[in-house]
Formats: C-alpha cells, sequence, structure tokens
C-alpha cells in the first residue's frame, strides 16, 4: 500500500506491520487446487464454506490460520483465483485499510490472479534495509493458471510464433479520509 502520514504518523505503507487486519474481497468463486509443494495439481476448487472464499469482504486475517490443509502447506495464502478466459477486463479484487483509509482495486483480463499473503518474509530485508516480518505485505499477480503447461484442461500459454501477446492489468488506489 502507498505510505500515507497524518500529522507525521505513517499509515499503511512500509513498516506498517501486518495486513491481517485488512478487507479483503475477490470476485471469484473457484481456486486452483495445490500439490504438497505448491505447484497446481489441476483440480480447480470451489471456494465456497471454506477459508478461501473472499467473495463477501473479510479480514484478510479472520480465516488465515484455520485448520484447512491448502492453508496450511503454504502458512496462508498463496493462491490463483479463477476468472473467466474471456479477455475482458474485469474487476478481481478490493483490498482496503480500515487504518488509513487507502484502497486497492485490481482490474484485469487475465484468467487467474494470484494472492499471496507474504508467508515468508521474516527476516528479509527490505526497502532501506528495514526488517520484515512474515504476512507484512499482500501480493495480487493477474497471469495465467501456474503450471499450465502440465496441465491440459488449464487454459494454454503456449504462444505460436508470430503471434503478439498483450493482456491488461489495472491497479486503482483510492483514500477515503477517515476521522
Amino acid at each position: 500500500m502507498a505510505e500515507v502520514r497524518y500529522f507525521g504518523k505513517t499509515k499503511d505503507g512500509q513498516s506498517s506491520g501486518s495486513i491481517l487486519s485488512h478487507q479483503l474481497q475477490i470476485f471469484s468463486d473457484h481456486f486452483l487446487e495445490l500439490d504438497a509443494s505448491s505447484v497446481p495439481t489441476g483440480r480447480i476448487l470451489n471456494a465456497a464454506d471454506t477459508p478461501m472464499d473472499f467473495r463477501h469482504s473479510h479480514s484478510v486475517g479472520e480465516r488465515i490460520d484455520d485448520d484447512y490443509d491448502q492453508l496450511k502447506m503454504v502458512h496462508g495464502y498463496d493462491h490463483c483465483y479463477v476468472f473467466p478466459n474471456d479477455r475482458k477486463l474485469k474487476k478481481m479484487a478490493c483490498l482496503s485499510s480500515p487504518e488509513s483509509g487507502i484502497s486497492l482495486t485490481v482490474l484485469s483480463d487475465r484468467p487467474g490472479m494470484q494472492l499471496y499473503t507474504g508467508n515468508y518474509l521474516e527476516g528479509i530485508r527490505g526497502k532501506q534495509q528495514r526488517l520484515c516480518h512474515n504476512r507484512d505485505g499482500i501480493c495480487f499477480e493477474t497471469q495465467a493458471f501456474p503450471n499450465a503447461c502440465c496441465q491440459p484442461a488449464f487454459p494454454t500459454t503456449i504462444l505460436p510464433a508470430g503471434q503478439i501477446f498483450t493482456s491488461r492489468t489495472i491497479y486503482r488506489f483510492s483514500l477515503s479520509l477517515i476521522m
């Protein structure tokens, strides 16, 4: 999230700590199942009634530590959510901070969006050599399905010679002043 200062105090942004209280909504009801090596198996799972379901906004941390194999394997969220493969620009996710009022909307024409909750940041040095901790960041990566080359049911990632590939992703930030 972008850094915002209120009378000299940083809210969200660098060195603001965990993203677990941020509110997240993902406009997808399916995600790719991972194997024990964190590689998609080829199965597309329904998110309904699981901790993977963000169709209605709730905090990132609300269910991140639930007793659910797909979360336990990767110590949080590191999964590809499934969207229509129609090449049309669509809203994929909205993230907002209750602390600062900063929000992010992700739009793309890609069929997948990887959600990663910084599960392995502990001890990493970030910007200006500041020490990071697990879940201090969140990523939204619009993409094709990981492991598509080995999964015939996934949309192809092969680009024939002479063809041009383009895609579009928009990260839209806004700020609502919180009094």
